[in-house]
This record gives structure tokens, sequence and C-alpha cells, in this order.
């Protein structure tokens, strides 16, 4: 059976730095370890014309447009401690709320492709919460203004769908 290319369009991910090994006793290494495994330089480090930018590593800038879900572009946080441009006003405990509950300190949601992660984060411990937020917290402060999302959402469908007929959606089957 084959299945069709998807249709994200995501841009070129920089190869992800496992750190090997685990050490459960030093929060920091703890935390950096589930940064490596959950690719967080991923997406918060700038891809430049050479590939990542690993002077930026963490800063932020990455564009994710994403057509399926809307028009326009999210671009990833900086979350270095930078005050000005990253999170560095964030306190471990911030940090380690909004990663398991998608929602930032002001009340605004986490969106983009970390809300698809969500479900997965969501059940980190809260020592594992608290030992990544202590690796984030502890990141040198890169200043590196991240533009502003430009995504808006397309609109949502109506109640059961769109309706028969118009080429969205399979009619339903005759009764």
């Amino acid at each position: 059976r084959k299945t069709p290319p998807n249709q994200l369009n995501m841009p070129p991910m920089p190869p992800v730095q496992v750190t090997r090994g685990d050490t459960p006793g030093d929060p920091v290494k703890h935390g950096a370890y589930l940064a490596s495994i959950m690719h967080c330089a991923h997406c918060h480090t700038p891809i430049g014309p050479q590939g990542p930018d690993a002077t930026k590593a963490f800063a932020g800038g990455m564009e994710f447009p994403m057509p399926q879900l809307g028009t326009g572009s999210v671009f990833a946080a900086n979350i270095t401690s930078d005050p000005a441009t990253g999170i560095g006003a964030w306190s471990a405990a911030d940090i380690a709320k909004a990663i398991s509950t998608m929602v930032r300190p002001d009340g605004k949601p986490i969106t983009g492709p970390m809300m698809f992660y969500a479900p997965l984060w969501s059940q980190l411990t809260p020592d594992d919460a608290a030992a990544l937020a202590a690796f984030v917290k502890q990141l040198p402060p890169i200043a590196n203004k991240v533009p502003a999302s430009t995504f808006k959402p397309h609109a949502r469908p109506p109640p059961g769908g769109p309706p028969p007929g118009d080429g969205k959606a399979p009619a339903p089957p005759p009764a």
C-alpha cells in the first residue's frame, strides 16, 4: 500500500544533538538529556544558509508555515535566558508549567508545532519538568528578537463537518 507524501512543508530540521547517558541526580544534566530527546534545539535554533546556526542555539527564529492549518507562519521562540528577547524573566516553575501545559505565564497558549507535543509533554513527571526547566534556565542569554507570529487559523468547520456535496467531505452513505 502506497502512502502519499505529507503536505506539511516543514523547514529542514537541524540534526539532533543527543546527550549520551542520563544523570537523574543532577537536574541540569538530566534536563539536558531530556532536551536532547525532546528535540528542543531542533526548532529553537535558527537555520542559516549553511544549516543550523550553532552560535544561536535555543535562540529561536525558525519559521513554521502551517498551510494545512491556516495562513502565515509561527516562529520558534527564543528560550535562552535573555531577559529582553528570550524567557530570562520566567522562573523555573514558569518554564516547567509552560512545557507541561502549553500555556505561557501570561496565560497565552503556546502554538505552532509545540502544540502537537502537548499530549506527550503533559505526561512529564514534576521532577522531569523541573529538570528540563533547570536546564533551560541555565542556557546563556542570546539576544535574538524573533518575528511575531503571522499565523491565522482556518475557520473551524461547522458542527458535524462541512455539508455533503461541497467537495470537502464525502456525502453520507445512503440510508
